[in-house]
């Protein structure tokens, strides 16, 4: 797993300036293996932010060939054009008054490629205007890097986008599946540091929130609008599944590009940007180390349930692979069949695509086993997989499909201001969601104005399947939005939105939207448990163990290193193999 300092920083505040070999030797010593660390984007200089000019077309070649005058400054805005610096380009993404990433006359580009001027098409070129791959952020070379409206002229583009950066490579054990993600390694790190540590899990950002479900927005109450039902969920089989969450976006832009900070940080970590819907899940299964999947709504059919694959089923992954599923696969299905191999890949058939304005995402507790024997049968080793496979937090698909789902629509608000050309936009509502059985809370969230929201985060209990719908309209269509709802930007550098995190206080991260079956532990004779004798066993045992058996001695030794023997020392306790026994029966 490739982790940025920069990132770990923020949940682990470390003394700067950081010493990137020091960091990796403390989380080796901690015993996280760092393979190694690598420095990127220091070898970059010479970039600015430039703004378009004009664009003459060259017709006379055989390739598209545009010849442009960029201004690096303010005052060059108004300047006569000839006096400003020309540049030819070959792409065709761009337009006059769009700003860009702008290589000068003796820049260095990654690799050490230096920027002379030359004449190319009988035209002088004084510098070249950049792609996210000749910028190391990115693969795609389409077209070029494209800046928001609003970033200033003439910075370095260098320290405008953060891409200066250390990076770590750490290979994590297959005990240790808390280390994939950004908050296992930061917690990690506040620990070897001794310095406070902030879970990405317990913070919240702008518009997303816990809230009551008013009476009078009971989905099912009478005259309720059948849309604004959330799209139903069910585990069938426990033993493959024991917590299954969806959340809805409504009126989502499929057309809103990924902010620059994300796709830096994607990038730093080994992953492509594809689009926003998909990079915000990507995003926060880094982070926090949940894997996510968003299905478009348009194309689902009938409740999703999670089940095991019958005989004959077969699916169509996301790349382009038809797969012929064996029994013990788990899948996420519809009425339509499998959808979906759980916690590896998604269907072909489900994608997202640049006409998803609706959206389904999804989040799971997938059996660890059942999902590393799956990938093994189909030789399909994704970065999802190789989380689940290691256990992932069972708490943690409530508050990360929460996130995405509020993240998804703050963000896609931040480009969209009106409805595109053929879509009428929609008008503002509260969708809301309403779990069936009386044991559960119900949950709403609200996306309205300029993107604000809220997101469930209670506590709840029982069998039971629901999942929670979101909405919104156009930025700005609403003077009545909540104070928290303002768009706060975390990163002045970076001059545009970046949801800014706030610790959560006295609140609990468990969520109520969801599909949930009770986890039992089995415990086997050979290898007791040492972490569940430290809580007591009430909170492992079966409960026919006596309270008399759980002595003092056996409290001490749970925690006590392992004897010099080899075993640990509490497996040498009469209590303990007495609570052996009493635990491996069935």
């Amino acid at each position: 797993m490739r982790v940025p300092i920069s990132w770990l920083r923020e949940y682990a505040p470390i003394p700067a300036p950081a010493d990137a070999q020091e960091v990796g030797r403390r989380l080796t010593a901690a015993g996280l293996e760092v393979e190694a660390v690598e420095q990127v984007g220091h070898d970059i200089r010479g970039v600015i932010v430039a703004q378009v000019i004009t664009v003459e077309e060259l017709t006379e070649f055989k390739k598209p060939i545009r010849y442009c005058r960029v201004a690096v400054s303010e005052a060059e805005l108004t300047a006569d054009p000839a006096t400003l610096t020309g540049v030819i380009c070959g792409a065709a993404n761009f337009k006059p008054g769009d700003r860009v990433a702008f290589a000068t006359v003796g820049a260095v580009l990654p690799g050490g490629f230096e920027i002379t001027a030359a004449k190319k098409y009988d035209r002088i070129s004084q510098g070249m205007i950049c792609a996210v791959d000749e910028l190391a952020i990115g693969e795609d070379h389409s077209g070029i890097l494209i800046l928001p409206p609003d970033t200033p002229l003439g910075v370095d583009f260098v320290e405008y986008a953060g891409l200066r950066d250390d990076v770590l490579d750490i290979t994590v054990t297959p005990d240790r599946g808390y280390a994939v993600s950004i908050r296992g390694v930061a917690r990690e790190l506040a620990t070897a540091y001794q310095v406070p540590y902030t879970d990405p899990a317990s913070t919240f950002v702008p518009g997303e929130d816990a809230s009551g479900l008013p009476e009078d927005d009971h989905p099912g109450r009478a005259g309720a609008d059948p849309g604004q039902a959330p799209w139903p969920a069910a585990i069938d089989d426990p033993t493959a599944c024991d917590r299954f969450v969806l959340r809805e976006v409504r009126g989502f832009d499929p057309g809103a590009p990924t902010p620059l900070w994300m796709q830096v940080r994607l990038a730093r970590c080994g992953m492509r940007s594809i689009s926003l819907a998909v990079d915000v899940t990507n995003y926060l299964m880094i982070e926090l180390g949940q894997p996510l999947h968003a299905f478009d709504r348009s194309k689902l059919s009938g409740p999703i349930v999670v089940r095991r694959a019958r005989p004959g089923e077969t699916l169509v992954t996301l790349d382009h692979v038809t797969r012929s599923l064996y029994p013990d696969d788990i899948l996420i299905t519809d009425d339509s069949g499998p959808i979906s191999m759980a916690g590896t890949m998604g269907g072909l058939a489900t994608e997202i695509d640049d006409a998803s304005a609706d959206i389904v995402i999804e989040g799971a507790h997938f059996s660890d086993t059942g999902t590393a024997k799956m990938s093994r049968r189909h030789r399909l080793h994704t970065e999802a997989s190789y989380r689940f496979e290691r256990g992932v937090d069972r708490e943690l698909p409530p508050r990360a499909t929460a996130r995405a789902a509020v993240w998804s629509l703050q963000l896609s608000a931040m480009t969209r201001t009106r409805a595109p050309a053929g879509r009428s936009a929609r008008r503002p509502r509260t969708v809301s969601s309403i779990c069936p059985s009386s044991s559960w809370a119900g949950t709403r969230i609200t996306v309205r104005g300029n993107g604000s929201g809220l997101a469930p985060s209670d506590r709840a209990s029982g069998h039971s399947a629901a999942s929670t719908s979101i909405s919104r309209t156009a930025a700005g269509s609403s003077s009545n939005a909540p104070p928290d709802s303002k768009m706060i930007s975390n990163s002045s550098r970076m001059g545009f939105f970046r949801p800014q995190i706030h610790p959560v206080r006295g609140a609990s991260a468990t969520g109520v939207s969801c599909a949930r079956w009770p986890s039992p532990i089995r415990l086997s004779p050979a290898r007791p448990a040492r972490r569940a004798h430290a809580t007591g066993p009430s909170s492992t045992c079966c409960g026919r163990w006596p309270a008399s058996a759980w002595s003092p001695t056996t409290r001490a030794s749970a925690g006590s290193p392992r004897a010099p023997g080899g075993r640990a020392s509490m497996a040498q306790s009469p209590s303990s193999e007495a609570w052996r026994r009493c635990c491996s029966s069935p």
